[in-house]
């Protein structure tokens, strides 16, 4: 049987969260948006995925009481230092709790499927690799970022998050000869950062926002 799975989900200062939506949504709108997402990417992770941990990182208190109402661990940050950083801090925690593997997970996918989250669990969970080899499992943003990242050990790579994120960290472990697989799936990959991102996404149809309705549709 293989180990459990600590999963970092890392949410910044509700106050500095989707700026490049400034130009369509106040702060207070995005700001919801924001805790809807994380709100509903939790549900997903702590019914779906019960065998596994989930660590909400963040330096926000208002993040941090949603997520321990929702029944889950909060690292709090004094210090708010980047993506980056923080995501450092979880994995010496995750390495300091005795775990073997970790699954770091964008907080704002627009709908989240757990088959989807599944196959990235079932590539990295091969009968046929042995579990104690160093490898990493990458879903990928529609922009080229990463969305989730699965690494065994925790820290097997170093974070690089950020534009193009994928093929950085990808090209990182492969001149390292370190095991990697990269993974497109559909929902996974969409995330929301833009005004197009919320003009075309609904939670619960294939139905397009109609323009100057973004924020009723996102969190309908």
């Amino acid at each position: 049987m293989r180990s459990r799975v600590n999963i970092l989900v890392p949410v910044k200062d509700l106050a500095f969260c989707k700026q490049r939506l400034a130009s369509i949504l106040s702060p207070q709108e995005r700001q919801h948006l924001v805790l809807t997402l994380l709100e509903n990417n939790l549900r997903v992770l702590t019914t779906e995925f019960t065998e596994h941990d989930v660590l909400v990182i963040t330096p926000d208190h208002t993040v941090a009481r949603l997520a321990k109402r929702l029944g889950v661990r909060v690292l709090s940050e004094p210090v708010a230092q980047g993506l980056n950083i923080a995501l450092q801090h979880g994995t010496r925690w995750s390495l300091a709790k005795g775990y073997q593997r970790q699954l770091v997970l964008a907080p704002d996918i627009a709908d989240l499927k757990s088959h989807e989250l599944q196959q990235l669990f079932n590539q990295m969970d091969n009968p046929n690799v042995d579990p104690t080899v160093p490898r990493i499992g990458i879903a990928v943003a529609k922009d080229g970022g990463t969305n989730a990242l699965f690494t065994q050990p925790p820290n097997v790579v170093e974070f690089q998050f950020g534009p193009n994120s994928a093929a950085r960290m990808l090209s990182h472990c492969r001149q390292r000869g370190i095991a990697n697989h990269r993974l497109h799936l559909t929902h996974l990959s969409l995330d929301i950062d833009t005004p197009e991102d919320l003009t075309y996404w609904t939670l619960d149809s294939q139905t397009p926002c109609q323009e100057g309705e973004e924020m009723a549709c996102a969190l309908k």
